[in-house]
């Protein structure tokens, strides 16, 4: 049996944090709508563009608030509607983010 696999990565562009989502599905290669939570916060819509496998979405941190949110939350969720399997949720525990999340903001930010 196969077993599903799904990646997270943060990074930054020129001054801009980035969060992409692997999400091992066809997406989209285009732009569409990726929800978002940070332990029990409220749910985020955030506009993604779509890579051009159309199983990676990608969007933007634009405030530097929410870095500061991710060093101390301890579950990110994201949620997506796929192209043939429907809505699908991945919950990733990031405890321990910290110290990436601290080196994001210096890279992306000072």
């Amino acid at each position: 049996m196969k077993k599903d696999w799904y990646l997270l990565s943060i990074y930054c562009i020129d001054t801009i944090p980035i969060i992409a989502i692997y999400w091992n599905c066809l997406v989209s290669s285009n732009a569409h709508d990726v929800s978002y939570r940070l332990d029990n916060d409220t749910i985020i819509k955030a506009q993604c563009v779509g890579l051009g496998d159309g199983k990676t979405s990608a969007f933007s941190l634009r405030s530097d608030s929410l870095l500061q949110k991710l060093k101390s939350a301890s579950m990110l969720r994201l949620a997506v509607v796929t192209t043939l399997e429907g809505r699908k949720t991945l919950t990733f525990d990031i405890r321990g983010f910290e110290q990436t999340v601290t080196a994001l903001s210096s890279d992306c930010f000072d």
